[in-house]
């Protein structure tokens, strides 16, 4: 991600415009699972530590925005469930 925004940023420049004006929104397709995922996972998929560390990664990365959709991740078809994991995501921030 950090090289996607960076090239965004230099084709802005490239294009007259201030790099610096741009803002990085990121949509985390949230799947917290109860076991450590390995090096083939996806961003913010895994434990909640694994989670934990995306979130730093985009604040270090200078992020303007992050917001959580967990629409795709099992069990999340009920009110009840989506706020639950809202809450769970909003602990790990």
């Amino acid at each position: 991600m950090a090289d996607m925004f960076a090239g965004a940023k230099q084709i802005a420049k490239e294009s007259g415009r201030d790099p610096a004006s741009l803002a990085l929104v990121v949509r985390a397709n949230v799947e917290i699972t109860d076991r450590t995922l390995g090096k083939e996972r996806t961003i913010f998929s895994g434990s909640r530590e694994q989670i934990k560390e995306d979130i730093a990664g985009c604040r270090q990365i200078g992020a303007h925005e992050l917001f959580f959709d967990p629409t795709f991740m099992p069990g999340t078809q009920s009110l009840e469930r989506w706020l639950a994991l809202m809450e769970e995501v909003r602990e790990l921030v």
